[in-house]
């Protein structure tokens, strides 16, 4: 612990890491799921983010016991004891899975926007080989190499901060009442769309408990890690809700919602050729480093559960350059088999966000419980709580059957699996 804090990451490299995992694909696509809900959505933004600062504040303190520090399925594993190992099985195999299939979109946005460098059309299935393409590409040379030095994490998330600050600055000028408090498109009421658009906007914040995975690699990271977890929630937040704020009183509601790319186009309008291309080309660079830091932290945590003996142990290990294979071959392979649903038209956009919500969901509330039990703390956990029961509740039932189904095939992995070792 000693190293930690004369050598390692400051807060601004800490943070950087925070900022740079959740602004990816979040907030260049979400926008068109959540115009659907017209100005209620910019409420369910303003909401999640609210929700999500108090979620990370709760990570970033769990992240400071020695089982918090093995991570939130190892954390609920120590809480309920009385379960048996189940509990952190079914935390680790959801929070694989739903990363999984938050990768999936990213793998995805990044075909989309990445088409957009090329001068001539490229078809669905030329993106869906560039998706799986880039997928494999990135689990090889995570096999092979490390990834992306500190350094370049942070001049890639303050490049992206002050890029899509911009976008909202040229916005400001357009901004007035009316195009913000535009009606919804869908037969709900004013609450239900606050609701429904939550899980959508915490999509964007995946990957907000990130910093807490970093805590053996930071100066003074009792300090560090919960500041820049707060900071970069905060930070995040700030850029989601003002660039879809940038949207809405840029493009009108109905092309904000059959928009495959909002945020360029919306750039397009405000910035001109060349400020398009800029953030079209930040927006490939931060959501290619989106997938690989998706890739690297799912592969760690297939990786871990078969540590922990919840899982067969030959995925239990490292290739020399200490990258758990067998585990990224997993992970590819569900991450293709996602990106292949969603461009035979199997799964949209709109039920992969929300089952990438709600597998996380469940996480965070096993994390949340867990953490009351080992610090019981009242207040945080009942306004924890219900921010994730109103996530919960905003989901689609088809992603509660979808991940419902998911969560039950994880119990062929549970039932063959050797003896414990936690």
């Amino acid at each position: 612990m000693n190293s930690n804090k004369e050598a390692g990451m400051g807060i601004i490299g800490a943070t950087s890491i925070s900022v740079g995992t959740m602004v990816s694909s979040g907030i260049l696509i979400i926008s068109s799921s959540i115009a659907i809900y017209g100005g209620w959505g910019l409420l369910g933004w303003i909401s999640s983010a609210f929700c999500a600062v108090l979620l990370g504040y709760s990570f970033s303190q769990m992240s400071r016991s020695e089982d918090g520090k093995k991570g939130i399925p190892v954390y609920v594993s120590k809480a309920f004891k009385s379960c048996g190992s189940y509990l952190g099985f079914q935390t680790s195999w959801d929070h694989w899975s739903g990363l999984c299939m938050g990768c999936s979109a990213v793998s995805i946005a990044f075909a989309t926007h990445f088409v957009e460098l090329f001068p001539f059309h490229v078809s669905k299935a030329g993106q869906a080989f560039l998706a799986i393409s880039l997928l494999w590409l990135l689990i090889l040379g995570n096999c092979r190499s490390s990834v992306f030095s500190v350094g370049m994490i942070t001049a890639i998330a303050i490049l992206k901060v002050i890029i899509f600050s911009s976008i909202f600055l040229f916005s400001i000028p357009n901004i007035s009442l009316d195009k913000i408090m535009i009606p919804s498109t869908v037969n709900v009421s004013s609450l239900q769309s606050v609701f429904k658009s939550m899980p959508l906007a915490l999509f964007a914040f995946l990957g907000l408990e990130s910093a807490t995975s970093s805590y053996e690699s930071v100066k003074n990271p009792e300090r560090t890690v919960p500041l820049a977890t707060i900071l970069g929630v905060i930070i995040a937040a700030s850029l989601f809700i003002g660039m879809h704020i940038a949207v809405m009183v840029t493009l009108p509601q109905d092309l904000q919602i059959s928009s495959a790319k909002p945020v360029y186009d919306t750039a397009s309008i405000l910035m001109g050729k060349f400020g398009s291309f800029i953030v079209l080309f930040i927006a490939v660079l931060g959501l290619l480093g989106g997938v690989n830091g998706l890739v690297f932290i799912s592969s760690y945590i297939m990786f871990s559960s078969a540590s922990s003996g919840w899982v067969s142990a030959r995925i239990n290990s490292v290739n020399k350059n200490n990258f758990p294979v067998p585990s990224s071959l997993l992970t590819g392979a569900l991450v293709t088999a996602t990106v292949l649903s969603y461009y035979y038209g199997l799964l949209s956009m709109h039920v992969l966000i929300n089952l990438t919500s709600f597998m996380l969901i469940k996480v965070y509330i096993a994390g949340v419980l867990a953490h009351y039990i080992h610090s019981r703390g009242l207040s945080l956990f009942l306004i924890n709580m219900f921010s994730c029961v109103i996530l919960l509740l905003g989901c689609s039932l088809e992603a509660v059957l979808y991940g419902s189904l998911i969560s039950a095939l994880g119990l062929i992995f549970y039932l063959f699996r050797p003896s414990e070792k936690i």
